[in-house]
């Protein structure tokens, strides 16, 4: 009996080990380790913000972070789809794609937030006061274009598979986030937050890229010298044209409510959302980790593609239950240390929001499949209507029950297209892969039963 047992454990962990060695795994848990341990740095970056900046001042900055991010993640969403499904397979023409990348994503973070300051009493009367300095427009400018090719380089990375260097770069940066935020508590209150998020990010582009084109590119390009891209301008301008308007609805549905949640309820409101919606939102990436790697993996093998599908929802499902777990049982006491105040308004909010990563498994891994397969109409019209359903449900229950509002309206919303995918576009990629599983496993436990039965002493 202790001799199969031992048999039994050593199989399990060869498995595992040839399962991490897998690259779309071994990548995935690459940038989700870098997400995990980014998010507990970014959970205590926004408890110490909310207990040593006031209320109105956590509001207003967050506001202007989450405007800040959501411009630079609409300038960079073209170049984000093309360097993660052209990559793979442009060889020795990686480092003009990436090139060209940075220089229209930087061109296009310029013109937004232009755009923006010029036109922010149209579109956001919160966060006039960017815009009134003119020393304060040009910080934002500059970390609008600076947060452009900070996550557009993690894609890079991500394309080339040299996911390991993801965490080696953010990890360090919410680190150096909490030091500077502290550090200006006294001497730079109105705006602490603000340069806390903004400053090392841009200290960090410097060592990255230069990592990026001076090692990583020629090391790749020598691997695939014999390669080179396939695909015409036309093919890439579609792909990336169709799934930029996608990462638009994607973008406005994580980013503006925040924003929405300041215009319609205030300053102080604000401040209790946004730590749950951080927190909250931490889990939603480690779901989009596994997405990015399994779409860099499938770009030059949609062979996989049924099975890649049923095991990215089982093994995704798998990883983010226990934080979602614990979220719902400790999130109180981790809002507590904000104040009882943030405790009282952000907890059934917290717990909403944590279910509805369950849902956008589902919903993340049909746009990984529309986009390997190349299906820009479909994934474009899903994340429109999510969008739609979204952000007017969460307005309307945002006046009816504040700012719990806004959990109920995700949760709801998503669970009705996740519900309406499988149902259909879904069911014939993974029903089959589900009926094999099942039958594998049944066999696996009856043989199971079987060894053990054979093992255990008879009665004589």
């Amino acid at each position: 009996m202790h001799t199969y047992i031992t048999r039994l454990y050593l199989s399990s962990f060869d498995k595992f080990i040839a399962h991490v060695r897998m690259p779309m795994y071994r990548n995935a848990y690459a940038l989700m380790f870098s997400s995990v341990v980014g998010a507990g740095l970014g959970m205590i970056y926004w408890i110490l913000a909310a207990r040593y900046y006031p209320p109105v001042i956590v509001g207003a900055n967050a506001a202007a972070v989450s405007m800040l991010t959501f411009l630079a993640g609409v300038a960079q969403g073209p170049s984000m789809n093309a360097v993660l499904r052209f990559i793979p397979a442009s060889g020795a023409d990686t480092k003009r794609l990436v090139l060209w990348a940075y220089l229209f994503s930087a061109l296009f973070a310029v013109l937004l937030g232009v755009g923006f300051l010029v036109s922010v009493n149209i579109w956001s009367p919160a966060l006039t006061f960017l815009s009134k300095d003119s020393w304060l427009a040009t910080w934002f400018l500059l970390g609008v274009v600076g947060w452009c090719i900070f996550a557009l380089q993690d894609n890079v990375l991500t394309g080339l598979r040299e996911t390991i260097y993801v965490p080696i770069e953010n990890i360090p940066y919410a680190a150096v986030k909490i030091v500077v935020l502290v550090l200006l508590v006294y001497s730079f209150t109105s705006y602490g937050i603000l340069a806390s998020w903004t400053v090392p990010m841009l200290i960090t582009l410097v060592p990255v890229n230069y990592l990026i084109f001076r090692v990583l590119i020629p090391r790749y390009v020598k691997e695939r010298k014999d390669y080179r891209l396939t695909y015409s301008l036309r093919q890439i301008i579609y792909y990336t044209s169709g799934n930029y308007v996608a990462i638009l609805f994607q973008s406005a549905v994580l980013r503006l409510f925040p924003v929405m949640v300041t215009g319609v309820a205030g300053n102080s409101a604000a401040a209790y959302f946004y730590l749950p919606w951080t927190i909250a939102t931490s889990i939603r990436i480690i779901v989009a980790n596994m997405s990015t790697s399994f779409t860099v993996e499938l770009a030059t093998d949609s062979q996989r593609l049924r099975a890649a599908s049923f095991h990215f929802l089982v093994h995704t499902t798998a990883i983010i239950l226990p934080p979602i777990i614990a979220l719902m049982v400790v999130g109180p006491y981790v809002l507590h240390f904000s104040g009882a105040k943030y405790a009282e308004e952000g907890t059934l909010l917290l717990r909403l929001l944590a279910l509805t990563a369950l849902p956008n498994i589902v919903i993340s891994l049909y746009v990984c499949i529309a986009r390997v397969r190349q299906k820009v109409f479909d994934v474009v019209v899903s994340q429109f209507v999510l969008c739609v359903l979204t952000l007017s449900t969460g307005y309307v229950f945002l006046g009816m029950y504040g700012i719990s509002g806004v959990g109920i309206a995700i949760l709801l919303s998503e669970s009705l297209v996740a519900i309406g995918l499988l149902a259909t576009s879904l069911w014939p990629i993974l029903g089959a892969p589900i009926a094999i599983e099942y039958w594998k496993l049944s066999t696996r436990m009856r043989q199971t039963t079987g060894n053990i039965t054979r093992m255990m002493p008879r009665r004589q």
